[in-house]
């Protein structure tokens, strides 16, 4: 995987696409890496990646949450849960929206639901990539993004766009080069390392 990923990156540099980690980045902001993730079915795609991605960055991973088919209102209420009991990691790796309809008044406040439960806790929103839908959602995180300086939205979308053979026929899942790709670039993205 090692070579594949980094000649994948080198490649997509060439054509233009920016892998860049923020800086500084949401891992930099945490009291350590412990990071959990709560997503849909493309996190459980990356589900046999999640662990590997994140230790080689010298991170723990506390818990993936992720369900098949999961809107962003059933996400919200596993953050809830976590928060009331306690068990919100240092930086929270959200992967959802792919399976939410394509309305910002409805988007909108769950994302700042998450937010307000994250508290100042490192929120990484992995955007969407689906037609339709993504254009106005993602324009929603950017949004939320000036408004929460502890949010970071990784640009899944621009990055699958310009690797269309990581994906499936829908358009929307992944090979699973792709899925353990899409760990470690969330992963990098989370570290910068």
């Amino acid at each position: 995987m090692g070579r594949w990923l980094v000649a994948l990156v080198a490649a997509l540099a060439l054509v233009g696409v920016s892998c860049q980690p923020p800086s500084p980045t949401p891992a930099s902001q945490a009291r350590s890496c412990t990071v959990g993730v709560v997503g849909d079915s493309l996190a459980v795609g990356s589900g046999p990646f999640w662990q590997q991605a994140f230790s080689a960055r010298g991170c723990n991973l506390a818990f993936v949450n992720a369900r098949g088919g999961r809107p962003t209102s059933e996400g919200v209420a596993v953050v809830e849960m976590l928060a009331a009991a306690g068990q919100l990691p240092d930086i929270l790796v959200v992967a959802l929206g792919t399976n939410d309809r394509i309305d910002p008044r409805h988007f909108g406040p769950k994302v700042q639901r998450i937010m307000r439960l994250a508290q100042n806790r490192p929120v990484v929103w992995v955007n969407v990539d689906k037609p339709l839908v993504e254009v106005t959602l993602n324009f929603t995180l950017n949004v939320a993004k000036l408004m929460y300086p502890n949010l970071w939205v990784y640009d899944w979308n621009a990055f699958a766009d310009r690797a269309p053979q990581i994906r499936l026929e829908d358009n929307i899942h992944l090979t699973e080069g792709g899925y353990n790709l899409r760990a470690a670039l969330i992963a990098w993205y989370v570290t910068g390392r």
